[in-house]
């Protein structure tokens, strides 16, 4: 079992109507929130990680959907994401498991300085691209969720986030993930997921959306530029991996489904129960000072 080292990373005036909210944003210390949302690098260490099972055990507790058998956490050559060398450090890699949305890799790295001793033991966790978006509707309030997540202690507010998935282009992942998970988005976005339900009225959300191609750096599309700003990619965790998340701001969003950004909306998805908050600025100001969003990154 590869077990790895601690390493530590050193390194009043009025203004005009369209000006607002770029104002807004600047003097916010809530790009206290925008960084909660939208997922600056955090660094992630699994020193210390302990469990009373055994390797053998864990693996019978691992079972298909049905409860009936075992499955294999380890799928060779099922990861869908990108794989990472550093040309200048990494000497070497085992694979040592992966699935289509993470692979776990060890890693025999040179010393920054190439003087100090080969590290062989650098474990890397890899994941697929993801997104994180901040949501603010038209009331000036923040759309966000409260939910508990597998690796925190408790409920956390957080913002929407998911993977890309395959064929999708990191924005019309935002866009379908915003409707799925909150039931909002854009006018752009209703008008075409009306025309596309007049059409066909049990399409599947991501094709009634009608989305397709786009660009793979991130950037939003024309028809959207107004309602949609992308904040940047990031690393998740500079040393560990985690994957790239690429962040977005949807400002003046609103309702494409029935119940869209209420408590009272069903996301369409992975069946985890959370929800739907409707929060001004200033109380989620105040929420992430008090600490109840507890994740960087989806």
């Amino acid at each position: 079992m590869v077990r790895p080292q601690h390493h530590t990373n050193n390194n009043s005036r009025r203004l005009p109507q369209h000006h607002q909210y770029e104002f807004q944003i600047r003097r916010f210390p809530i790009f206290l929130a925008l960084s909660v949302l939208i997922g600056i690098p955090v660094y992630i260490s699994f020193t210390g990680l302990q469990t009373t099972l055994t390797e053998a055990e864990l693996r019978l507790k691992i079972v298909d959907s049905e409860g009936t058998a075992p499955i294999a956490y380890n799928q060779p050559g099922s990861f869908r994401g990108t794989g990472w060398i550093n040309p200048e450090r990494t000497v070497d890699k085992v694979i040592l498991a992966e699935t289509p949305f993470a692979r776990c890799e060890a890693h025999s790295v040179m010393s920054e300085d190439g003087q100090g001793p080969l590290i062989k033991d650098w474990l890397w966790m890899e994941e697929a691209e993801h997104i994180n978006v901040a949501v603010l509707d038209s009331n000036r309030n923040f759309i966000v969720m409260k939910q508990k997540k597998y690796g925190l202690p408790s409920e956390s507010l957080a913002t929407v986030g998911g993977f890309i998935e395959e064929g999708e282009s990191p924005f019309e992942a935002a866009v379908r993930e915003v409707a799925e998970e909150l039931g909002m988005g854009t006018r752009a976005t209703k008008e075409r997921l009306d025309e596309s339900r007049i059409r066909d009225a049990n399409a599947p959300l991501g094709i009634a959306l009608g989305l397709s191609g786009g660009d793979p750096l991130g950037s939003v599309s024309e028809e959207e530029k107004a309602d949609w700003i992308f904040l940047g990619k990031y690393r998740t965790s500079t040393n560990r991996g985690g994957g790239f998340v690429y962040d977005y701001f949807l400002k003046e969003a609103l309702p494409i489904e029935k119940d869209g950004g209420t408590s009272k909306f069903k996301a369409s998805g992975e069946g985890e129960h959370q929800n739907i908050l409707q929060i001004s600025i200033d109380d989620t100001r105040k929420a992430v000072l008090n600490g109840e969003f507890q994740e960087l990154a989806w």
